[in-house]
């Protein structure tokens, strides 16, 4: 049996378990985080001699976009680049270089996929949105996680593309009414089963856990409503119950302090407290399986999504989901086989989401009152108490999940469309 896997993290609130002395493996790499960084530089840099540029025909296409984050675009680019490639498309990547997750040797198939000479008239894919022209089509896969209004100047950048994918007929719809003139066509998002799928790799936090656990995954922000769902878990639960809300996050912007916001969030609320862990630790991609794998409930409340890749991959693994219906991520909750609530009201985005970027000047997003936090709440007590009846609707979430969104149907949509649109 491997070694378990240890995540480093504290306790916000509660009583943490006493834990005994076990030998770990860690997150530790063989390259710390900015020397991942510095490499992939100056390989992505370095002259002909070095990295060969590679002459290819059709069928080619440019693709724009970053592949070496966490984030839901990448995750998206780099998926199906790596389809693409297998299915004999040949892909010149551009990818910007941020935080490295995955290992090195993963990240080498992606910088030769950037020294790729194709032709210059082929179609180009600009996996979020790049508003710079090009002699082929000129394609933008993006998405937006407002509730109904779409930043003006946003969609005047869509409208300089030849043709836009969404994920969604949901998104399909909002931009068709905001004002978007280029054909929109749907392109779900989707999951690998063969690697997000159930795992039982032992999965320790070094805070200790007790014996259920509730898990959130995210970038903290208010589009995320963190504050619901600690509101919502501490009024389900207090200090006596078996039962623990692992909070993995970092800050979005680098500067929010998040126990001090959970902190704020529980002003008011009953003090005996549930007990809350904070990992902000980076968990490379192959481990997710395992985080997701070892929970007993996948649970967050966002404000809006474009697609919602967190419950997709949880589901993917097994896990019970609970959540908000609303925006992009509602196509993946259904009534038999998940809980969730649904906003009851909508509100402008507030200045924090604007500071961050300016595509959420002039939108709107779904919002929560105090009614819909304690049925959260009914809800995650409801799960607690029947974990057999949990685990069901986990199995039968991911039947759903994996047979409905798998990411080679994706990958074979994006491969046929771009056949058809080969100078």
């Amino acid at each position: 049996m491997s070694s378990p896997i240890v995540l480093k993290s504290h306790t916000f609130c509660g009583h943490t378990p006493p834990q005994e002395e076990i030998s770990v493996t860690t997150m530790s790499d063989t390259y710390s985080q900015d020397q991942k960084e510095r490499l992939i530089r100056f390989m992505l840099m370095c002259d002909d001699r070095e990295t060969p540029e590679i002459e290819c025909g059709p069928p080619a296409c440019f693709w724009r976009g970053g592949v070496f984050k966490y984030s839901g675009y990448c995750r998206m680019n780099r998926n199906t680049t790596r389809g693409l490639t297998k299915k004999g498309m040949n892909v010149r990547l551009s990818s910007y270089v941020g935080e490295i997750d995955f290992g090195l040797d993963q990240a080498v198939e992606f910088i030769q996929m950037s020294k790729n000479v194709i032709p210059v008239n082929s179609p180009l894919v600009c996996g979020s949105v790049a508003s710079s022209p090009a002699p082929g089509t000129v394609v933008h896969w993006t998405m937006c996680e407002s509730h109904t209004k779409v930043n003006p100047s946003f969609v005047n950048t869509l409208n300089h593309a030849d043709e836009i994918w969404v994920p969604t007929d949901w998104q399909k719809k909002q931009f068709e009414s905001e004002g978007v003139k280029p054909p929109i066509r749907t392109m779900p998002l989707g999951v690998d089963p063969d690697i997000y799928k159930p795992s039982k790799t032992e999965l320790i936090y070094s805070s200790g856990t007790k014996s259920f656990v509730f898990l959130s995954c995210f970038a903290w922000s208010w589009r995320k409503s963190p504050e619901v769902l600690i509101r919502a878990f501490v009024r389900a639960f207090d200090k006596n119950d078996d039962v623990t809300l692992v909070v993995m996050s970092k800050s979005i912007d680098g500067f929010a302090d998040i126990d001090a916001e959970i902190h704020n969030f529980l002003l008011g609320e009953k003090k005996a407290f549930p007990h809350i862990v904070v990992c902000e630790e980076v968990v490379p991609e192959d481990v997710m399986p395992h985080v997701y794998s070892a929970a007993d409930v996948f649970t967050l409340f966002p404000r809006g999504e474009g697609w919602g890749l967190p419950f997709c991959e949880a589901a993917a693994c097994g896990t019970p989901l609970l959540g908000s219906r609303c925006t992009g991520h509602a196509v993946l909750f259904d009534e038999a086989d998940t809980l969730f609530v649904e906003p009851d009201r909508v509100v402008p985005a507030p200045y924090e989401m604007i500071s961050f970027s300016d595509v959420y000047k002039e939108t709107d997003f779904c919002d929560f009152s105090d009614s819909v936090i304690d049925e959260a709440a009914e809800k995650m007590r409801f799960l607690y108490e029947n974990p057999e009846k949990a685990k069901e609707m986990g199995k039968a979430c991911r039947d759903r999940i994996i047979s409905t969104y798998p990411w080679d149907r994706t990958t074979e949509m994006v491969y046929n469309r771009l056949m058809e649109l080969q100078p």
